[in-house]
């Protein structure tokens, strides 16, 4: 394990942070996939309520006959069913993943409900949002080549804001909502003005196979363009200028820091992708409870592997964690 002072030395380096499913969990307690099927998610309305309890029965009977089976087998199963059951599997993944997202207040006010647009303050009141802005604002140097994840959910977009990254096209127009209120951030079409290159290799909450918009609306409909965390994955057409974008990011960068990420054996594309950026690549740190540090040494083979834990919230104090920034 390296020391706290010695994660500041990639500073001197031009280097991407790769995210994983553990920075979201670490950073507002979304799922791993292994516990995706949790079902804490805040039915609204009975259609919600019984979309819920079928897929939670389904779960139940797929478990007796599976009792050493994977989340991402149960996901390929769903998958391959026709009519409710695929489209309900593909709607829990994103509404699982949107739910601390969802604007409740609006709820009690008895006018329904909206997720989150990426501008709107009221953001700032989701647990963790804060904690996700304060890592990017001491890992986010002039050194850093951009960002890339396998992620889908919006913890990132959330923290950095329409001014903080860039899809793969700078300046970018995002779709909003045709409704009154002009004047909220929901209601408008920004532009994505940042200076960060973010790359989403598995599509997002926030995009259909149309538009992408400025919230995770997609999410609760089930319609948003994501690659489902199954054992096989298909990365459709759609994506392969984020895939490029990614690419770019990796063979530009000296040095690579990944959080949460697992290096999954399954993920081949992935794991291609990472192949392509050793050549340029020779430091790696791996933030993580349990850093895979055996599979990065086969990727990067002359590159010197380190690895850390996360920042802990009992200490919390990020800025001492990267006391070596300041």
């Amino acid at each position: 394990m390296m020391s706290q002072l010695q994660i500041g030395d990639y500073l001197d380096y031009r280097y991407s942070l790769f995210l994983g499913a553990g920075f979201s969990k670490w950073a507002i307690g979304l799922p791993l996939a292994s516990e995706l099927f949790d079902f804490k998610i805040d039915p609204y309305g009975n259609r919600e309520n019984k979309r819920l309890q079928l897929l939670q029965q389904q779960k139940c009977e797929w478990d007796s006959n599976h009792p050493h089976g994977l989340a991402e087998d149960f996901i390929s199963h769903c998958l391959g069913q026709e009519g409710t059951v695929n489209r309900d599997i593909r709607w829990y993944i994103g509404r699982r993943l949107i739910d601390p997202c969802i604007a409740k207040t609006h709820r009690l006010q008895g006018s329904g409900r909206h997720t989150l647009a990426f501008d709107e303050t009221e953001k700032n009141l989701v647990p963790g949002i804060a904690k996700a802005q304060q890592f990017f604002e001491l890992m986010g140097g002039p050194g850093l080549v951009g960002v890339v994840t396998t992620n889908y959910d919006l913890v990132v977009e959330l923290a950095l804001g329409t001014h903080g990254f860039a899809y793969e096209t700078p300046g970018e127009s995002l779709a909003g909502s045709s409704k009154p209120f002009p004047t909220s951030p929901r209601y408008q079409n920004p532009q994505l003005k940042g200076p960060i290159p973010y790359a989403k290799l598995h599509g997002s909450l926030s995009w259909d196979n149309e538009k992408r918009y400025a919230d995770g609306r997609c999410a609760l409909t089930g319609k948003a363009m994501i690659v489902p965390p199954t054992r096989s994955k298909v990365i459709p057409r759609s994506l392969r200028g984020i895939w490029e974008m990614a690419d770019d990011i990796l063979r530009t960068s000296t040095g690579i820091i990944f959080f949460g990420f697992s290096f999954n054996p399954a993920d081949l594309e992935v794991l291609q992708l990472l192949y392509r950026s050793n050549e340029q690549c020779s430091r790696v740190l791996i933030i993580d409870p349990r850093p895979n540090v055996s599979q990065a040494n086969c990727i990067w083979k002359e590159a010197e592997i380190e690895s850390c834990l996360p920042p802990q919230t009992s200490s919390w104090a990020i800025k001492s964690w990267l006391k070596a920034l300041e």
